[in-house]
């Protein structure tokens, strides 16, 4: 089944919706710029992708289409894996869900090229750890979801990078220590979750 392209006020939405394969390559850069007609391909502001087989998100999976990118919603499919350059050159995403997923880990530097992003949607996965750099490069997210996952291990220094974040939802995960000074970068945060560890 093809993605396909919406048009609605100055959004434009590529939808693929569900599938009955077990499993599916993720679309090439080029086919998901392809996707959308190109006299709307200046404007593209909205990519929802769900509801697929997709087990690997596959290196600059975006690039032909991340100009104006705002929102990147890719929750509810049957992620394992997320390369580390999935997302080379989304300077301008502001909201990104990889939510419902079967990641069990995020590499390094991940998001690293995310320097606009907002609110970062990770639960619902299998994550066990966050490590010092996974959460490299987002200086100005203000809201993290990663609860309802299996985060057992927070590197001291995995929220460093955060100083504008206010939101930070862990519950629901198997965490039974907070390392010293972990929030010590994060001085706008207001709301912190950590219930049902």
């Amino acid at each position: 089944e093809q993605c396909v392209c919406s048009v609605s006020a100055s959004t434009i939405a590529m939808t693929c919706s569900k599938s009955t394969k077990a499993e599916e390559e993720f679309p090439s850069a080029k086919q998901l710029s392809e996707a959308i007609p190109i006299e709307y391909a200046a404007f593209s502001k909205q990519i929802t992708i769900q509801f697929k087989s997709y087990t690997i998100l596959p290196k600059n999976s975006f690039a032909l289409v991340s100009k104006n990118l705002n929102e990147l919603r890719l929750g509810s499919n049957m992620l394992i894996q997320v390369d580390r350059e999935s997302f080379a050159g989304c300077t301008t995403l502001t909201l990104l869900t990889l939510d419902n997923n079967l990641l069990d880990d995020i590499a390094e530097n991940t998001f690293a090229d995310l320097s606009s992003l907002r609110t970062l949607n990770l639960s619902t996965n299998n994550i066990q750890q966050i490590r010092a750099n996974t959460l490299l490069g987002l200086s100005k997210l203000e809201t993290l979801y990663a609860d309802n996952n299996r985060i057992g291990q927070i590197d001291a220094k995995a929220f460093q990078y955060l100083p504008s974040l206010g939101q930070l939802s862990l519950g629901y995960n198997h965490i039974k220590t907070i390392p010293g000074y972990l929030f010590a970068n994060c001085v706008f945060l207001r709301t912190l979750t950590l219930s049902f560890n």
